[in-house]
């Protein structure tokens, strides 16, 4: 540790292989870009760090400049991708500079950009590798309204599982207990993949229709596939409903699953499956 001109400790002399944690609380709705700042001072060219979150690298390679001195200041920007709920941040020390030290840290800061973005759900995970045995509906993508879902209202109408506007009611069609429900022509819910080998897979949808709709499928952008559903029975009795030939290469992907017309009301929605 040491104090800068102003009287407040610093982290000092800080050596490869050492790190800092930090516990943070994103209180948003959705995943946003986030601007990270760090005040940061090294005499000679100082060395690197990189920043983790939850253990899992967000940012890398970040270089302390030559400052002039010890105590001269100057900040670091880079951008960072933030979900929502309580994380620990990791500073973490990769290489030293010419002095031998990485260098001098005063203070970091966290600032939310505009944009939401888009990310797999959750986190921590990466997206699920095809083929895949069952997705639950309700892990659509992190991103909010318009980014990573359309809800045709702003507010999840029971209250379960997300803090989000899509509608999820309880379930047992699957093991998490939970489906979106209440669906409305108009909407939809795009979940990311990634194809294991360039195929065409199955998809399986888990529906319960109301009273029966239109569904589609998209792929990055691109329609791969439409059907009709019939009525099933009510919101909790599920089929399945296959598309039979849906194209991937080998890589990431964006699914959309769209329901309906406007007006429409069409039923529930379970899990998908890729085969």
């Amino acid at each position: 540790m040491a104090r800068d001109c102003n009287g407040i400790t610093s982290v000092s002399w800080t050596r490869a292989g050492e790190w800092l944690d930090y516990s943070i609380e994103v209180p948003e709705l959705a995943t946003y870009t986030h601007r990270f700042t760090a005040r940061v001072a090294s005499l000679g060219v100082g060395g690197t760090f990189h920043l983790e979150l939850d253990g899992v690298t967000i940012a890398s390679g970040l270089q302390i400049p030559d400052t002039g001195g010890w105590q001269n200041w100057t900040t670091l920007t880079t951008s960072v991708s933030l979900p929502p709920g309580e994380h620990e941040l990791r500073l973490h020390f990769d290489t030293v500079g010419s002095r031998g030290f990485v260098g001098n840290i005063d203070s970091i800061q966290l600032v939310r950009d505009d944009s939401a973005i888009q990310f797999p759900y959750p986190l921590a995970n990466q997206p699920p590798v095809l083929p895949y045995n069952s997705i639950p509906a309700v892990r659509f993508d992190t991103g909010g309204e318009d980014v990573a879902y359309h809800d045709t209202d702003a507010v999840n109408e029971s209250g379960l599982y997300r803090a989000e506007g899509v509608d999820i009611i309880s379930t047992t069609d699957i093991s998490t207990g939970y489906a979106v429900g209440n669906i409305r022509g108009g909407e939809w819910l795009e979940y990311t993949v990634y194809a294991s080998q360039t195929r065409s897979y199955v998809l399986a949808l888990r529906l319960a229709a109301t009273s029966g709709g239109r569904v589609q499928v998209d792929v990055d952008g691109m329609m791969q596939g439409f059907g009709w559903v019939a009525p099933t029975g009510g919101p909790q009795s599920f089929v399945n409903f296959f598309f039979n030939s849906i194209p991937l290469t080998q890589g990431t992907h964006v699914i959309r699953v769209s329901f309906g017309a406007d007006g429409d009301t069409f039923g529930s929605f379970s899990s998908l499956r890729f085969q």
